[in-house]
């Protein structure tokens, strides 16, 4: 596991950004080579948010959670073109080919576009 990026924090603008201080994340299966489906390990300090309460519109996932430790595997597909919807702060998310552009409910901006 050495040789694995661990990315800190999220790719969400804030002041959602905010609330994931203490996330860290490493992409197992980019590492591993995986092409169809990603893995990534989630560490969270006490306190921290996984995430906003999302649905992806193009891709299928789960969630395994360690009650041992605050840690989660996440697992799903990979998909060129994604749309994911927060529904309870009233934005969404397009990703494509790994760029993210969040917008508000109304489609105006909530950030420029960021590197996924």
């Amino acid at each position: 596991m050495a040789s694995v990026l661990v990315k800190v924090g999220s790719i969400y603008p804030d002041p959602y950004a905010r609330k994931m201080t203490g996330r860290s994340s490493s992409r197992l299966g980019d590492t591993g080579g995986l092409t169809q489906f990603g893995a990534n390990r989630l560490i969270l300090q006490p306190g921290t948010k996984s995430s906003l309460r999302y649905w992806h519109r193009h891709k299928d996932g789960t969630v395994i959670f360690s009650h041992a430790e605050p840690r989660f595997l996440v697992v799903s597909t990979k998909a060129i073109f994604d749309v994911t919807t927060y529904s309870d702060v009233g934005s969404r998310v397009e990703i494509d080919n790994k760029v993210a552009h969040f917008t508000r409910r109304d489609s105006s901006p909530l950030d420029s576009k960021r590197p996924r």
